[in-house]
């Protein structure tokens, strides 16, 4: 099957965002041809302008189906108005919105909900990576399928662990609201019996984050709101410690596994749950848990493949 990928391409730090990439790249090994077009442009207006160069390209490129990540990018390849169906995946504060630190919605993200909500009986399928993002789909077929993680990739290290010194690791954007990392500044004021050390190195080259999951003593998440998190199922796939906000899937997919703890977004809970993984002190059982879940990029990618089928058979 022929298809083309239509996603934002405005990021300075990735020309494709890994997660799109992996994708791509594990539904090439079932045998399917996978372009990219990326979407260049701020606001609506930015992305409306790609629609004339989009349509040009679906045309010449005689495509099964197009398959757009984002509302706004899904809105683009609709208004192409090209008879190729369209699987739309939202990604998450697309079509759940956005909200401060204090867990307060934000008006200014409704425009891209109602666009979600807008586009939906124009699709031919969506996929959506969590229940509480489903919610939200009323007009088209849907499946839940969360990003799969590459286990050959993302894998446990023999790194020796610094004793003198308890490491935490952050990787979301420090400046990003949403990502909350103002909660895990304050909860270190409450941590009193460790030597603690925050690594918040975004953005990092993956190679990288693979290292770090191995040296640090546990991972954290802070965000406001999540669809299901790459970086919690990249953490547990390296049999990291984690302690996350409970957003998205998150608790779903951490379980009930020794060394996986939820908190609340506060910062005495927060500290009190790293202080748990700190004494919990040894590597988790979460890689075990990604497969039993079948959360690895292969198993996803066959999940998408029959989205794909479905769409052919009409």
């Amino acid at each position: 099957m022929k298809v083309l990928f239509v996603f934002s391409g405005n990021s300075t730090t990735f020309a494709i965002s890994p997660f799109i990439q992996a994708q791509a790249e594990s539904l090439r090994k079932l045998g399917h041809t996978i372009d990219y077009y990326p979407i260049k442009g701020k606001g609506s207006g930015g992305y409306i302008s790609n629609i004339p160069q989009l349509k040009h390209y679906i045309k010449k490129g005689n495509y099964d189906l197009i398959h757009a990540h984002y509302s706004l990018c899904i809105m683009v390849a609709v208004l192409c108005f090209v008879k190729v169906p369209i699987v739309g995946s939202f990604m998450g504060n697309d079509i759940i919105g956005e909200y401060n630190s204090k867990s307060k919605f934000l008006i200014k993200s409704l425009p891209i909900m109602l666009l979600s909500i807008l586009v939906q009986p124009f699709m031919s399928y969506a996929i959506c990576k969590s229940k509480d993002m489903s919610k939200l789909i009323y007009f088209v077929p849907y499946q839940i399928i969360p990003n799969g993680i590459d286990l050959e990739t993302f894998k446990p290290l023999a790194l020796k662990l610094d004793t003198n010194q308890k490491r935490i690791l952050f990787l979301g954007n420090k400046r990003d609201i949403n990502k909350n990392f103002i909660l895990l500044k304050d909860a270190a004021k409450y941590i009193k019996h460790y030597n603690i050390q925050i690594i918040a190195p975004y953005p990092l080259p993956q190679s990288q984050i693979i290292e770090l999951f191995s040296e640090v003593d546990v991972f954290v998440l802070c965000s406001i709101v999540e669809g299901s998190p790459n970086v919690i199922k990249e953490a547990m796939a390296c049999n990291c410690p984690i302690v996350s906000t409970n957003v998205g899937d998150v608790s779903w997919l951490l379980g009930n596994l020794e060394g996986h703890y939820i908190c609340k977004n506060d910062p005495i809970d927060l500290a009190s749950k790293i202080e748990q993984a700190f004494e919990f002190g040894q590597r988790t059982e979460g890689r075990r848990r990604i497969i039993e879940l079948k959360l690895d990029s292969e198993s996803i990618a066959k999940r998408i493949e029959k989205v794909y089928e479905i769409i052919q058979r009409r």
